[in-house]
């Protein structure tokens, strides 16, 4: 690999990276900013929500997207479940808390990406405690992460998606500001090897 090639390469790597810096950067703020305008109790877990599901590469935000989704219904619906229960035993909120992690944590064993009902649960049932019913405090939160993940998604979508998976953004920017029309694998595919 020539000097020239290395340096492409290089600046490839250094825009990827970038490009990531920017999308958490800006999906934290503006999942924060519009869950404060559309008046959620707790805009920060939209911000959460935007950051958990923002990977490096858009397909792997998408994937992340369907694993917060999911760990979230499954923390609420744990937690609205135990709290109910919790309140007809008359069961301290610690108690809630272990059996809902427990729940929880079976249902996610070979599961990781759903494993946010950990900590889902605790926190719908400790908010609850404080503030009003588990099923409302469960709905708020649903509400906050599908606000901070669909943030995370479309940033995805917009700064990295449009280029396809076969060509990222990084690549394509250095293409262009480096004037190289196409890359070793792209002239052999196209037969000019």
């Amino acid at each position: 690999m020539g000097m020239a090639a290395r340096g492409r390469a290089q600046l490839a790597v250094v825009l990827k990276g970038s490009l990531y810096v920017a999308r958490c950067t800006i999906a934290g703020s503006l999942a924060y900013t519009a869950a404060n305008v559309v008046g959620l109790e707790h805009p920060v877990w939209a911000s959460v929500s935007a950051l958990v599901v923002s990977q490096e590469s858009a397909t792997g935000t998408y994937g992340a997207i369907w694993g917060r989704f999911l760990g979230t219904l499954n923390g609420v619906m744990a937690a609205v479940s135990i709290g109910w229960v919790g309140a007809a035993l008359h069961l301290s909120l610690a108690l809630q808390i272990a059996a809902g992690v427990a729940l929880c944590a079976a249902l996610t064993i070979g599961r990781p990406h759903i494993r946010v009902s950990l900590w889902t649960c605790p926190v719908v049932l400790a908010t609850a405690a404080a503030d009003a019913h588990p099923a409302l405090v469960a709905i708020s939160r649903v509400a906050e992460v599908v606000l901070g993940a669909g943030v995370g998604a479309g940033l995805a979508l917009l700064m990295e998606g449009r280029y396809g998976s076969r060509v990222s953004f990084a690549t394509h920017a250095c293409r262009r500001w480096t004037g190289s029309s196409a890359t070793r694998r792209d002239r052999k595919i196209g037969g000019k090897s």
